[in-house]
């Protein structure tokens, strides 16, 4: 047994010699490499690639301010009585934008609560004036030539409903309407043409639209043209 043993070690001895006898040296020239630390210095301190640094952008003296008035809105939302101001600031605001409508679309203003606003032109308003007491032709070169053109629009509208008073188209009344006087001339030759008009009068004057000089001269023409028809 234990010559059995000695021959294997043996022979295991012998093999690895010989492997070993076989063996070819390596013969490869090597370099040996370092980094170039001012380089790597270089790389290091350029931005460019400074990937995990978050720069937040410079922000101007209003950004800062919006920033600061939310900070301090985020601040009122975390409490209740924050929140309860918020909500009442909310809702007085809302209610004074509806109100602000509702004065603009009703036309009040300076004259109180159930009063039209005293802003804008007030001469010449139908329901005041008889249209047969109106000096046309000066009122109108009047208003022309201190630029208000809304007002010379509305004074030959005024002048074009004396002039179908006049020739027994309509019958004037102070509390009649424009509806009431395009009643009155359905079937007339200038009905098409009076019905431009009195659409050019009520968007200019009753939806307050700023009438410029070009647009009145058209306007002025689209009159002179229903004066020829009546």
């Amino acid at each position: 047994m234990k010559r059995g043993l000695l021959f294997l070690l043996l022979v295991i001895n012998s093999t690895f010699l010989l492997s070993q006898a076989n063996l070819k040296r390596d013969t490869t020239y090597m370099i040996s490499r370092s980094f170039n630390t001012n380089a790597l210095k270089e790389f290091k301190d350029n931005k460019d690639f400074q990937y995990n640094i978050h720069q937040e952008p410079v922000q101007s003296l209003w950004e800062k301010f919006w920033s600061w008035v939310w900070w301090k809105v985020g601040q009122l939302l975390r409490t209740k009585e924050g929140i309860t101001t918020v909500w009442s600031v909310l809702i007085v605001l809302s209610i004074a934008i509806i109100v602000y409508f509702v004065i603009k679309i009703t036309g009040m203003g300076q004259g109180g609560l159930f009063g039209r606003s005293n802003k804008g032109p007030q001469k010449y308003i139908l329901s005041q004036n008889d249209i047969h007491g109106i000096s046309f032709a000066d009122a109108i070169e009047k208003a022309i030539s201190n630029g208000d053109y809304r007002l010379a629009t509305r004074l030959q509208y005024l002048q074009a409903l004396k002039k179908l008073s006049d020739k027994g188209y309509i019958e004037w009344r102070i509390n009649k309407t424009n509806t009431d006087y395009l009643t009155e001339i359905t079937g007339k030759p200038f009905n098409d043409m009076f019905i431009l008009l009195t659409f050019n009068f009520e968007y200019t004057w009753y939806g307050e639209k700023p009438v410029s000089r070009e647009q009145f001269l058209e306007i002025k023409k689209q009159f002179q043209q229903f004066n020829s028809q009546v």
